[in-house]
C-alpha cells in the first residue's frame, strides 16, 4: 500500500506551500483523513536562508477542516486558549535549534510534570507544578494556574504569570517565559501549515484501509508518527491506538520543503524520490 501526503487544496496555486492562508476556510480540504500540523519556519542554511516545513503533530479526524482550521489553528493563535503542551518555536532559527527541540519532544512524557519541566524548550503544559519547577516558585505564592484553564489563563492581562509575587525569585522568569509563549503563538497566526491525506491518496489498497474506518484511521496515524521518528522529526500527539501498518508514505510532495534533520545533509532538501 502507498500514501502520498498533500498540499493544503489551494485552488489555482503554483505552489501553496507559500500561497496557503491559515485563515482562509476555502484551503481546508473537507471529510476524513490522516494530517500533520505544523509551522512554517525560515531557518538557516549554507549561509542563506529557507522557508521550511517544521511537523508538530500527526492527528486523525472524521472531518479535516474542522479539525485544522477551528480546533487547532483556532486555538493555537494569539488569542486561541490551547489546552496542550507548547514549545519554543520562535527561536527555531536554524537546523541546530530544531534539532534541540524535536530532541525534547522526543523526551516529552504526557502526565510527567516533573521531568517536563526539564526540558528547555516546553514553554507551557497544562499543570500548575510545571510552573513552581520551572520557574523555581516559593511558597505560599505558587503559581495560580489551574489545570484544564488553557493558554489564555497563563497570559492574558493580568493572568496567572503576571500574578506571581514581584518579591518571588521567579518573578523575572516569569515574564520572560509569558513573552515567549505569545511570541510562538503569534508565530502560528500566519505560519500554520499541514499536510494531508485522504482515501483518495491511497494506492495499491489491497486491505481495502479507508480513513472512513476509525481503526484504520489510528493505525494509519501511529505508523506515520513511526516512520517520521525515523527522520529524527517527533510529535507529541498521542499514538497507542492502532497497529503499524506496511506500507509506503510519499513525501514527493514535500520532498523541497519538509525540514532535513539528516546528520550529513543539514537541511538540505531530501534526495527525490522522497519515500519512507
Amino acid at each position: 500500500m502507498k500514501i502520498t501526503f498533500q498540499n493544503p487544496p489551494v485552488t489555482g496555486s503554483n505552489d501553496p506551500f507559500l500561497d496557503f492562508q491559515p485563515n482562509n476556510p476555502n484551503h481546508y480540504p473537507k471529510g476524513p483523513g490522516i494530517y500533520i500540523y505544523g509551522l512554517r519556519l525560515n531557518i538557516s542554511i549554507n549561509n542563506g536562508f529557507s522557508k521550511v516545513f517544521a511537523p508538530i503533530a500527526v492527528g486523525e479526524t472524521t472531518d479535516l477542516k474542522k479539525r485544522l482550521l477551528n480546533e487547532h489553528y483556532n486555538s493555537l493563535i494569539t488569542n486561541g486558549n490551547n489546552k496542550k503542551e507548547l514549545f519554543s518555536w520562535d527561536i527555531a532559527n536554524n537546523v541546530s535549534s530544531l534539532i534541540d527541540i524535536y530532541t525534547d519532544m522526543q523526551n516529552y512524557k504526557q502526565s510527567n510534570v516533573c521531568h517536563n519541566a526539564t526540558l528547555n524548550s516546553l514553554i507551557w503544559y497544562n499543570h500548575p507544578d510545571f510552573f513552581n519547577i520551572r520557574l523555581r516558585l516559593c511558597k505560599p505564592t505558587d503559581s495560580n494556574y489551574i489545570s484544564g484553564s488553557g493558554q489564555l489563563k497563563s497570559i492574558k492581562m493580568n493572568g496567572d504569570l503576571d500574578l506571581i509575587d514581584s518579591n518571588n525569585k521567579g518573578y523575572s522568569k516569569a515574564h520572560e517565559l509569558k513573552h515567549q509563549i505569545l511570541k510562538t503563538k503569534e508565530l502560528f497566526v500566519n505560519n500554520f501549515y499541514f499536510i494531508f491525506f485522504n482515501d483518495n491518496s491511497i494506492e495499491d489498497n489491497m486491505a481495502n484501509i479507508s480513513c472512513k474506518n476509525i481503526e484504520d484511521r489510528h493505525s494509519l496515524e501511529k505508523t506515520i508518527k513511526v516512520n517520521f521518528n525515523k527522520i529524527g522529526i517527533y510529535t507529541t500527539a498521542d499514538s497507542r491506538r492502532g497497529s503499524i501498518m506496511p506500507m509506503r508514505i510519499d513525501l514527493t510532495n514535500l520532498e523541497n520543503t519538509l525540514i532535513n534533520l539528516g546528520k550529513h545533509s543539514y537541511g538540505m532538501p531530501y534526495v527525490s524520490p522522497l519515500i519512507l
